[in-house]
């Protein structure tokens, strides 16, 4: 007999096929946890089922970017039994480049909760490792969607460009090089604080540019929070493209 999840007051009843059934019961007794084998990361949402192929049961809770929710790590044995005995520096990391939580926590008793702050829009992970050890067995967690926030910013993008949630910028790519004889379209969307696109925005823009000959469209009120406009640059060299909301002074703009 094979016990696979670890506890007290641990009993077992066995009986046999007769017309009148002779049972019998166990006294109680505790089932301890295996060595550590690996590591294990639980989101709101999930319960730990120590003994199952998981480990856990559950769906992460969708969340909003920006707000903090907890996850919990733990050191387990290979049938994810918490082993309380671990007190092991582990390292975390995210899918998320704008993720805010430690880079590093310390397990007690096996265990420790970690604040996390997730900004990106869309299905994100987070993964813990045990550097301590590297033979531990690694776990990513279950894929939690993060909504975006509030209107809060406006982002431009030239062609070349695109959206890029999450990071620093919010854009990725690089500009492609144009000519002073053609017009070229900008693209500018409304953005929560994390450069995640938010819909439903009709605010005005304005564009500006470092080239005083440059002809620009005239201002321009989005679209579901999308809006385009027509540049033509005269100067030669690097230039960068500069977009303000109108409509609301206290949006934060971008370049390009």
């Amino acid at each position: 007999m094979t016990f696979r999840g670890a506890g007290a007051s641990v009993s077992f009843t066995c009986s046999d096929f007769a017309t009148t059934p002779h049972t019998g019961a166990s006294n109680s007794f505790t089932v301890l946890a295996g060595s550590f084998a690996a590591m294990q990361i639980l989101l709101p949402g999930e319960t730990v089922h120590p003994g199952t192929g998981s480990g856990k049961s559950g769906t992460p809770t969708t969340q909003s970017a920006g707000s903090q929710f907890t996850a919990t790590v733990r050191a387990v044995d290979q049938y994810w039994n918490v082993v309380n005995t671990v007190s092991d520096s582990v390292v975390l990391g995210s899918s998320d480049a704008f993720v805010v939580m430690p880079a590093e926590t310390v397990l007690t008793a096996g265990q420790v909760l970690v604040p996390v702050r997730l900004a990106r829009s869309g299905s994100q992970r987070i993964w813990v490792s045990d550097p301590i050890q590297p033979s531990i067995r690694p776990d990513t967690s279950a894929a939690v969607t993060i909504v975006g926030g509030t209107f809060s910013r406006v982002l431009v993008l030239a062609p070349g460009e695109s959206v890029a949630p999450g990071t620093a910028s919010g854009r990725a790519g690089t500009a492609t090089d144009q000519s002073i004889d053609y017009a070229f379209t900008c693209t500018i969307l409304a953005c929560d604080p994390w450069w995640n696109p938010v819909g439903g925005v009709t605010d005005v823009v304005h564009l500006a540019s470092g080239d005083p000959l440059a002809q620009i469209g005239p201002d321009v009120a989005m679209a579901d929070g999308r809006a385009a406009i027509d540049v033509r640059l005269a100067a030669g060299g690097w230039q960068q493209i500069t977009v303000t909301d109108v409509s609301n002074g206290s949006k934060t703009g971008s370049t390009t």
